[in-house]
């Protein structure tokens, strides 16, 4: 009897709650390194702020929740993504760190050129250092993941 086959939704789910768990422990790591307080539910509060504007920083434990669901979303998003784009990327790029790398830039490419700018929140322009650890953060917490879970699933 062969073993049921997991469909590729199962693992794009799958592989979405790693890669938004990791970037959200990644955050919320930034976070306390910079900020010295450990109030990490400021970013799920920015988060929401990108529907709710403003006012997303006066809310409670309901806009906190709507922050992750909403970071959850867009790492699910982002993984669907990848995860269709997959063998197409590995047919040009034939490297996995080379596309966990183009990943993880992409990310925060759309994130900050597209996303953001489209979001409720006022624009912040980060600083070259702001830009490359965010940038290694996605390489890490998104490409890296979503390559390996990604590549698990089309050599089955």
């Amino acid at each position: 009897m062969h073993p049921v086959k997991k469909s590729i939704f199962s693992h794009i789910m799958t592989a979405g709650l790693i890669v938004g768990t990791l970037d959200g422990l990644a955050a919320c790591i930034q976070f306390i390194i910079r900020s010295g307080g450990f109030a990490v539910e400021k970013i799920f509060l920015f988060i929401a702020g990108g529907v709710l504007g403003k006012t997303a920083f006066q809310g409670g434990m309901g806009v906190v929740l709507l922050g992750i669901v909403l970071h959850y979303c867009i790492a699910m998003g982002f993984t669907a993504m990848y995860f269709l784009l997959y063998p197409r990327v590995l047919r040009v790029v034939k490297n996995r760190f080379w596309a966990a790398v183009l990943f993880g830039v992409s990310t925060w490419l759309v994130m900050n050129l597209i996303v953001l700018p489209l979001s409720l929140l006022p624009r912040i322009v980060p600083s070259v250092e702001q830009v490359l650890i965010g940038m290694g953060i996605l390489i890490v917490a998104v490409g890296w993941p979503i390559v390996v879970l990604a590549e698990r699933y089309y050599k089955r």
